[in-house]
């Protein structure tokens, strides 16, 4: 595989997680062809220090895809996100004390009903472009809640996180 290429194509059937890619040796050149350029990191860098200011919480980012899901039958719903929200919550409170919570998505009227929990910082990334979208969640979360478990979307955050995510899907 070269470390030039500037496409990739995998065959196979229902290659959306990131457990494929994770079994092939080329996991390291396959993380190399998602690198953000440096518009998109100063973007991500600018959006981010104006979002959380001083805030060096343990983020746990909400990933919420409804707009192609709504029209399948297949979009969570405000009662169980924020269920979800509450039972991820209780299970990150043992290992850590200082929580935020961080809803990424592009339904903005959904993202702006959800009520996280009762104390905590919740923030809401306006973040449309998908590039800069992908790059915030790798760079920010700490832990991972993907409501749309159908979604193809969240693979490459997932594969690509820089830290060592708690996966919550």
């Amino acid at each position: 595989m070269s470390t030039h290429a500037t496409l990739l194509k995998i065959t196979g059937k229902l290659l959306q997680s990131h457990k494929y890619l994770s079994l092939n040796k080329a996991k390291d050149r396959v993380r190399k062809l998602f690198e953000f350029n440096k518009s998109v990191i100063e973007r991500t860098n600018n959006y981010t220090k104006k979002l959380f200011r001083n805030d060096s919480s343990h983020k746990l980012c909400v990933h919420i895809e409804r707009e192609n899901l709504l029209e399948m039958g297949q979009a969570t719903g405000l009662y169980l996100t924020e269920q979800l929200i509450a039972f991820i919550y209780k299970t990150l409170k043992k290992r850590t004390k200082n929580i935020s919570i961080v809803l990424i998505g592009r339904d903005t009227n959904f993202l702006n009903m959800v009520r996280g929990v009762e104390g905590l910082p919740l923030y809401i990334s306006e973040v449309r472009n998908r590039g800069v979208e992908l790059n915030f969640a790798i760079s920010n979360c700490n832990s991972f809640l993907i409501t749309a478990s159908t979604s193809k979307k969240h693979g490459g955050l997932i594969f690509n996180a820089r830290r060592k995510p708690n996966l919550l899907q």
